[in-house]
């Protein structure tokens, strides 16, 4: 096994604090008992899916390598990919990734890049994976510039009156995400999202459904100039205390309960 490291732009690291505060504060959160037990879930329900191995999986924001670490026994012969904007957080990546077995046979890259990247990134993949999102924008950085008038309108439309829980550009910043998983995979390949919440999907309220269909690339909108890049094939809520992780940022009670939902999607 070669476990390779990559630079493909160089993140600004002093905007972010990825080297230093909020990889201390990612590290510390996900080597508890609650952590590791939600990435062997999301590792097995990814091996479950899947048919196959796949040539090539990507793990977008792939931070220490936690789910990294648990795909490559499943898929000893895929390559690897993560991508992450932390040069401290890839180190610990490289170090765990370091330690699978030698049976493991197909070669692994860590990359630093500016997320989202906003282009192609090489080949394309059968299989992206995106797990707890804890990304931020640069304070500079316009969220969703990237996006078209078309999805600009409906993201404003989607949220209404903005207020201290709704946000039109955090809406847009996630969409470019979703636009970044896309370009990253073949068409017909699948994308797996594992993201904190506090209910099924099919328990939302439908202006939340709809919210998060847009920012995933599921919403399909025609008469607004919206086409989706994605279609749900499945979904699965799991009750969890990594949704702790939500309460130690916003200091709500009621985001100390709930878990994480695992969607599966297929690019289009």
């Amino acid at each position: 096994m070669q476990i390779k490291r990559k630079q493909i732009d160089p993140p600004p690291n002093a905007r972010f604090a990825y080297n230093d505060i909020y990889a201390d504060w990612w590290r510390s959160r996900t080597t508890d008992r609650a952590h590791g037990r939600a990435y062997r879930n999301i590792a097995g329900f990814i091996r479950a899916s899947l048919p196959r191995e796949p040539r090539l999986i990507v793990d977008y924001a792939c931070g220490a390598g936690q789910l990294l670490a648990r795909l490559a026994p499943l898929f000893p012969h895929t390559r690897l990919v993560g991508l992450d904007g932390s040069e401290a957080l890839l180190d610990l990546a490289a170090t765990r990734l370091a330690r699978l077995p030698k049976s493991r046979t197909a070669e692994i890259t860590l990359a630093c890049t500016l997320l989202p990247m906003g282009r192609p990134f090489g080949e394309k993949a059968e299989l992206v994976v995106y797990t707890f999102p804890n990304m931020m924008p640069l304070e500079e950085e316009a969220p969703g510039a990237d996006l078209d008038r078309e999805e600009h309108e409906t993201a404003r439309r989607l949220i209404g009156d903005p207020g201290e829980e709704a946000d039109p550009a955090l809406l847009e910043y996630g969409r470019s995400i979703s636009r970044d998983l896309r370009r990253l995979l073949r068409r017909g390949g699948l994308c797996v999202r594992a993201e904190y919440a506090d209910s099924r999907r099919e328990e939302w309220e439908e202006l939340i459904l709809r919210q998060v269909e847009f920012e995933e690339g599921s919403l399909d909108l025609p008469e607004e100039g919206i086409r989706p890049w994605f279609r749900v094939l499945a979904s699965a809520f799991f009750r969890s205390r990594v949704m702790e992780d939500v309460y130690e940022q916003t200091g709500e009670d009621r985001d100390r309960s709930g878990g994480y939902l695992i969607t599966v999607l297929r690019a289009v």
